[in-house]
């Protein structure tokens, strides 16, 4: 419900209007959303529920993995990075944070590897 009060020139209330709208949420809509802002509110910052990360009975392996899609989009963000630096020196604006960057799979051109967007190849 909003309710607006409405004044003539002189600041005197001239009248009051209500206006109603319908709720977007039914009932199951609104149980299921909280339940998930609960779920999300339970998780540590690794993604794993809080009652599973904080146990001190648990024992875990930790290991990680470098993606090559991740590691092409880290190598060219970072030689921009370097790019920006030497630009923002001669006061020229670069705008980092307006970029979207995309990775295309190129492998049927160029064969396996690791391709920064010049080409520079980087066998693994």
């Amino acid at each position: 419900m909003t309710k607006v009060q409405h004044f003539d020139a002189d600041g005197n209330l001239t009248g009051t209007s209500v206006s109603t709208t319908p709720s977007r949420w039914d009932e199951d809509s609104r149980v299921y959303e909280l339940a998930y802002t609960e779920y999300l509110d339970g998780l540590c910052e690794c993604g794993v529920p809080r009652s599973v990360c904080m146990d001190p009975k648990r024992v875990w392996k930790v290991d990680f993995r470098v993606g090559n899609r991740c590691q092409a989009l880290e190598r060219v963000q970072k030689a921009k990075q370097k790019q920006d630096a030497e630009l923002e020196k001669k006061n020229i604006d670069t705008f980092p944070l307006a970029r979207k960057w995309t990775a295309e799979d190129v492998t049927a051109q160029y064969g396996e590897g690791i391709w920064t967007d010049d080409g520079e190849d980087s066998q693994s």
